[in-house]
């Protein structure tokens, strides 16, 4: 399953944020992500942000999949 932009509005309303991010990990070290942001603009502004995370080539996951398990 894939982050949403609900999943990530529900992330911003419990942060009391105007905008949110999610991320979310598989077992297989895939990832997908998500935005919300209030507003048109606010939207807009996170959107580089998702673009730089969703290229990155090298990104390092390993402790964000593999915390708690150990």
């Amino acid at each position: 399953m894939k982050p949403t932009i609900r999943h990530a509005q529900r992330a911003c309303e419990a942060a009391k944020a105007r905008q949110a991010i999610v991320v979310w990990f598989d077992e297989h070290g895939q990832f997908a992500v998500a935005s919300y942001g209030e507003t048109k603009a606010e939207c807009a502004a996170v959107k580089p942000v998702c673009i730089a995370i969703a290229d990155m080539e090298a990104f390092d996951h390993s402790m964000s999949v593999n915390k708690g398990r150990g």
